[in-house]
C-alpha cells in the first residue's frame, strides 16, 4: 500500500508502469460500492458505476523522456500553462517541479532532438495530427541558418533565420518536420517531439541529413 500512496501522490499525469495501474481505480470503486447482498439501492450504484469511472479515469499519457537516473515530463494545466516534472532515483525518489525546463536541472542534452535522415517521402514532410510544442534550433555552427517549415505536401515554408552562435525558440505541432539550410545546403532536419526539444545544428546534424536531402556535389573539374 506504501508503494501505491507514493505512485498515486504525483497525480493523474505521472506515467504509471503497468496498465494495471489503470484498473486500480475500478476495483477502489468496486471495493466500496459492490457489497455482500444485493438491494434497489446497490442495483442502482451499479447502473450509474461507468459514468462514475469515467469521471475518475481520465487517462493522460504524457510523452516522457528517460535519463540515467530518472525520467522528466511535460505536465499541462487545465488554463493552458504547463508544468515541468522531473523523478529521479535513488535511496528515494525525489521529484522536481518547474515552470521551464531550466528549474528542472537537467543533464546537458536532455532535451536534444536526434537529427533525422531522410528516408523517403515521409521523411520530408510534416505529419498532422499533433499536439502544440515547441523547438529551440541552436546553431552550433560559423553561418547563419535559414529556418523552413516543410508542409504536408512537403514544401518549405521560409521562417527566418537563426545567426550563429545563437538559439531560437519556435511554437509549432507535434510530428511537423523542420528543415535548416546553410548557402541552400541542408544544416539539419529535425522533427518536433510532443516535449519542447533543442535541434542543434552542427556537422553530425549535417551529414544526416545530406544522405538524401542534398543532390550531389558536382564533380571538381580535372
Amino acid at each position: 500500500m506504501e508503494a501505491v500512496a507514493t505512485a498515486l501522490s504525483f497525480g493523474s499525469d505521472v506515467p504509471m508502469p503497468s496498465a494495471r495501474w489503470h484498473l486500480l481505480p475500478l476495483a477502489l470503486l468496486l471495493a466500496h460500492t459492490l457489497p455482500a447482498q444485493g438491494s434497489a439501492a446497490d442495483y442502482e450504484r451499479a447502473r450509474t458505476l461507468p459514468g462514475r469511472w469515467q469521471s475518475l479515469y481520465q487517462p493522460r499519457r504524457p510523452e516522457v523522456r528517460w535519463l540515467a537516473d530518472g525520467l522528466w515530463w511535460q505536465q499541462r494545466q487545465t488554463d493552458g500553462s504547463s508544468q515541468f516534472v522531473r523523478l529521479t532515483f535513488g535511496a528515494e525518489l525525489q521529484r522536481r517541479d518547474g515552470p521551464t525546463l531550466t528549474a528542472l536541472e537537467l543533464p546537458p542534452d536532455a532535451d536534444r532532438l536526434p537529427p533525422r535522415r531522410a528516408s523517403g517521402r515521409g521523411e520530408r514532410r510534416s505529419r498532422d495530427g499533433g499536439g502544440p510544442t515547441t523547438i529551440t534550433f541552436d546553431n552550433q555552427t560559423a553561418a547563419p541558418v535559414q529556418l523552413h517549415w516543410l508542409d504536408r505536401e512537403g514544401r518549405p515554408q521560409a521562417y527566418g533565420e537563426v545567426p550563429p552562435g545563437q538559439q531560437r525558440q519556435i511554437a509549432t505541432y507535434t510530428g511537423h518536420l523542420w528543415r535548416g539550410t546553410t548557402d541552400d545546403r541542408t544544416a539539419g532536419l529535425f522533427r518536433a517531439e510532443a516535449l519542447p526539444g533543442r535541434a542543434v545544428f552542427d556537422a553530425a546534424a549535417a551529414e544526416a541529413a545530406r544522405e538524401r536531402t542534398d543532390p550531389p556535389r558536382p564533380a571538381a573539374a580535372a
